[in-house]
């Protein structure tokens, strides 16, 4: 099964590693289940020299896609206030919505922070081309670009949000100059001292 996109953060000493595995097919049937798409993390271990898995348990497999039915992709991730977050794209093909999942490693668990994240609500079908994930003050941001799936093909907008303790709230409107003939295809992280 091949990797993608994979995203590196240092907790303290420690690397931590996400990525996705599939490419938009089936991945593999675990038990009965079918998976899609799969997000997984490792951490480096120095004393055997290898990378171990820090599981969902939530599914067989450790992914940690919310779902068996649901394709994962694009994860970054980063360290906020000493644990390990995580936030990646998901799709379910049965409702052909997108969302954004946020999820934190806590003593050796996985939490989804928040409920995922719809621009439009989940009303329409918008396809999200990437996602980042930064601490600005201990204060979870999000950040992705998304278009419209209609023919044509609306424009690429990006969007942030922040996490406010309960919920995820936007940060303004769409970021782009230009949201009649801008695109904004990818987000990137910057860092400041």
């Amino acid at each position: 099964v091949d990797a993608y996109a994979p995203s590196i953060t240092m907790l303290g000493t420690i690397p931590y590693i996400t990525w996705y595995e599939g490419g938009w097919s089936k991945w593999a049937d675990v038990g009965s289940n079918q998976t899609k798409d799969s997000v997984f993390v490792a951490h480096w271990d120095e004393s055997s020299l290898s990378w171990i898995l820090d599981p969902n348990t939530a599914l067989d497999h450790g992914a940690l896609n919310t779902a068996y039915k649901a394709d994962a992709i694009n994860p970054k991730i980063t360290v906020i206030d000493g644990k390990v977050y995580v936030a990646f794209a998901e799709y379910f093909s049965a409702t052909r919505k997108i969302r954004v999942v946020v999820k934190r490693l806590d003593g050796g668990s996985w939490t989804q922070i928040g409920s995922p994240i719809f621009v439009t609500g989940g009303t329409t079908e918008n396809f999200i081309i990437n996602v980042d994930l930064v601490n600005v003050g201990g204060v979870p941001y999000v950040a992705w670009s998304e278009f419209g799936s209609g023919v044509p093909q609306t424009n690429s907008s990006a969007w942030v949000y922040k996490f406010d303790g309960t919920a995820w709230q936007r940060v303004v409107g769409a970021v782009n100059k230009d949201l009649v003939n801008g695109n904004t295809n990818y987000v990137a992280r910057g860092f400041c001292k």
